[in-house]
């Protein structure tokens, strides 16, 4: 099969090997040559033994982590101080103890605020509130001398913020009162999550241009760091949110769901493939019941009319929803329940050209164009004869049927070649559901489990009812469980497993309702039933409208088993982290390129020809050319376009926070992935080889030295400056919408 080239819809033919992303260095060959290969090992070894400058993020990929210093008055440090970290709505409680160097850390965290209580023999208890993050908390800790029974409560100011010193990531978190109160247009969180530097929403760009506004997936991308939309990584209580097909944002949590998002703008850690993440973390319920219900709404009511509309189109537009958190059993089993939805009805203005009634009948005498007849081209003279008095006299059964398609001017050609102006209905809507349950087993087991589903349908009609109307579908769920467990102060494991779904179809009105090929008598055209669709029809002069649309229905059906476990150990001034995860991934992909047939028509059978070249001056009619049946050329793709792709992933890393100084932190650490190539279990994808003349199956070939190493330092200057810097090695996945480059074409004229 070989690749067909779209026209309006996205797509470079698939590259043998992911993109390889290097921040700050490029380094040619990195990996390849035995100089490296024995960095490797060196590297390796240093942080099995806890050697050298690394890094070790605390926070899980959905929890967060609390890390300071304790000192006295004197700003000396306090070994052996009792610190007691207390999730303030759930009473989940987590005690630690500071290391000779005073420094204490607690990872594994559920985000949200906690109180840190401090004891030390000789000082005052110290009590103070902090907000967990994904991205961690600092929390240094002052004790002031006196006895452990009087307490001193330490608030933080208001708009205060506090520095992150123990990572080397640019990163930004948003909090649940910002997220509902800063302007967001649409509401949608991924406005909030590029607010820091270098990001901003998503545009088709790069290599993978027109993929995403393809399916209306623009909205569900972000660009960060100048890197294309495949280079951010989409996270949901720690589990992947993205659909592959697009590599975008499958599920987009609510505002009103979402306790946070994170957005690590740079140099994100081993445990995460990509550099840049964006990870919402979910609400759940507390020891208290809350809620929220809301509605936002437009109307064409308090709108002006369009200039060009004849009249106002109408605009019902209603975002709305509500939640509600409660516990189930006090300090035990807590859960949170949201639904938001949205209904927009509204209309655009469309201007057209649509043929005239004398057109209709072959008669295009008030044209102003003279017409050649092509049935008496004499190859001798290179020329034709003009048709009497400019009147086609018979019609093709093919245009007689395809002009039934368009609908009658409602006003006179103007001078913009317009004679049909209509508000065309758009609809777009979606109904999403989260719930959330959250179980605190014991003082050292957390589990908790979300589910989310969506259901979303955007489009707008087209100029011929009941066809050509293109709207987008999605449907996805997105189920996680997660279970923490603490083994004492200094180990916790976290286990993960996760579920993603996601149906994605460009769909067109009438697909599938009767084979269009047969009725239109088009040969050489053989789609499957469920991508029967009428054929696009271009006319390339006069500004007459065209009608099909070649390329949908397209989309993709995707299921993808995620397991997950990763441990944190602190050890000294050392805390590793290591894991990996396990991906499975079922892809069912049906591609429409063209099978339904593409048909040009220019002018060019009804223009006149001088010394058998074409006129610059008479050019023909495009609709003319439809009429007598004379494309200038047709193709579509001829075969199987349907794909049932198989393949399965696995990564795994290890990382290290060292606390070198009280002020600096190193980071390093090494992650190894093996994305094995997705099949066709049905034998419809493969890779020609030339030097064999045969067909391998697969996709790209299998790249066996992913190896990605990262390297970090963050250094405090003074109390309100931190120095950063890093390096890393990542990976790009490739949009599986690339997958259908493997099918064909075929001239069928």
């Amino acid at each position: 099969m070989t690749h067909l080239r779209k026209t309006n819809a996205p797509s470079e033919a698939i590259k043998n090997v992911r993109t390889q992303r290097r921040d700050f260095t490029y380094l040619t060959g990195f990996l390849k040559t035995r100089l490296s290969q024995v960095f490797q090992t060196i590297l390796l070894l240093m942080i099995v033994a806890g050697v050298g400058p690394q890094k070790a993020t605390l926070a899980q990929t959905d929890l967060g982590f609390i890390s300071g210093t304790v000192r006295d008055a004197a700003d000396a440090v306090v070994p052996n101080c009792q610190i007691e970290i207390k999730n303030s709505r759930t009473a989940t409680t987590r005690n630690v103890t500071s290391d000779q160097n005073g420094y204490f850390n607690v990872p594994s965290l559920t985000v949200g605020p906690y109180t840190v209580s401090a004891t030390a023999a000789g000082f005052k208890h110290l009590v103070t509130n902090v907000d967990v993050t994904t991205n961690g908390t600092t929390a240094n800790l002052q004790l002031s001398v006196g006895n452990v029974q009087q307490e001193v409560t330490v608030t933080s100011e208001s708009g205060s913020v506090s520095l992150q010193t123990d990572n080397h990531e640019l990163a930004t978190t948003v909090s649940p009162t910002q997220l509902v109160n800063l302007p967001n247009n649409t509401r949608s969180i991924l406005n909030v999550a590029t607010l820091g530097p270098s990001s901003q929403q998503g545009t088709d760009v790069g290599v993978d241009g027109g993929d995403e506004s393809f399916y209306g997936q623009t909205a569900n991308s972000v660009i960060i760091s100048g890197l294309g939309n495949a280079h951010t990584a989409f996270l949901q209580d720690g589990v992947d949110n993205t659909n592959l097909l697009t590599q975008t944002v499958n599920i987009l949590s609510s505002v009103e769901a979402s306790q946070e998002v994170t957005t690590i703008l740079n140099g994100a850690p081993a445990r995460f493939s990509q550099p840049s993440i964006i990870n919402v973390i979910t609400k759940s319920g507390s020891n208290k019941i809350h809620g929220t219900a809301y509605d936002f709404l437009q109307n064409d009511d308090f709108d002006a009319q369009n200039w060009f509309a004849t009249s106002k189109p109408a605009k019902r537009y209603n975002q709305f929803g509500g939640n509600i958190g409660a516990p189930l059993w006090k300090n035990k089993l807590f859960a949170f329940f949201d639904y938001s939805g949205l209904r927009s009805h509204t209309a655009n203005v469309y201007q057209d050209r649509v043929p005239t009634a004398a057109e209709r009948t072959g008669d295009f005498s008030a044209d102003g164009v003279t017409l050649y007849n092509p049935a008496t081209y004499n190859p001798a003279t290179g020329t034709s004869q003009p048709f009497a008095g400019n009147k086609i006299p018979a019609i093709s059964p093919f245009a007689q049927l395809w002009l039934q398609n368009y609908p009658a001017p409602t006003q006179a050609l103007n001078a913009s070649n317009v004679n049909y102006v209509v508000n065309l209905p758009a609809i777009s809507n979606y109904d999403e559901y989260l719930g959330r349950v959250d179980f605190n087993i014991s003082p050292k087991d957390l589990l908790f489990g979300t589910v989310a589903r969506l259901t979303s349908q955007a489009g707008q009609d087209s100029i011929t009812p009941n066809l050509f109307g293109i709207f987008i579908a999605l449907q996805g769920t997105n189920i996680s469980v997660a279970e923490t467990h603490v083994f004492n102060s200094n180990i916790v494991n976290v286990f993960k497993v996760g579920y993603n779904r996601s149906n994605l179809f460009r769909s067109q009105q009438g697909q599938g309702a009767l084979d269009y090929a047969a009725s239109y008598g088009l040969e050489n055209v053989n789609p499957q039933p469920s991508q029967w669709t009428p054929p696009q029809i271009n006319l390339n002069s006069d500004n007459y409208t065209s009608l099909g649309d070649p390329y949908s229905p397209q989309g993709a059906i995707q299921n993808r088993f995620q397991y997950t476990d990763e441990v944190s150990w602190k050890i000294g001034n050392h805390t590793f982290v290591f894991g990996g995860d396990y991906v499975r991934t079922q892809f069912d992909g049906d591609w429409v390129v063209g099978n339904n047939g593409i048909y040009n028509f220019d002018g060019s059978a009804t223009s006149q020809y001088v010394n058998g070249v074409r006129s610059s001056t008479n050019q023909g009619n495009s609709l003319a050319d439809l009429e007598l049946g004379f494309p200038r050329t047709a193709n579509a793709a001829n075969g199987v376009t349907l794909g049932a792709f198989r393949g399965t992933d696995v990564s795994g890393y290890v990382q290290d926070d060292w606390k070198a100084l009280p002020r600096l932190t190193f980071n390093i650490g090494l992650r190894y992935d093996f994305d094995n190539p997705p099949n066709d279990k049905n034998g419809h994808g493969g890779l020609f080889s030339v030097a064999s003349n045969t067909v391998i199956p697969g996709t790209w070939k299998t790249n066996y030295n992913d190896w990605a190493p990262r390297f970090g330092f963050s250094y405090q200057a003074d109390d309100r400056t931190v120095v950063r810097g890093g390096y890393g090695i990542y990976y790009a996945p490739i949009l599986y919408n690339n997958l259908h480059s493997n099918y064909c074409i075929r001239q069928i004229s």
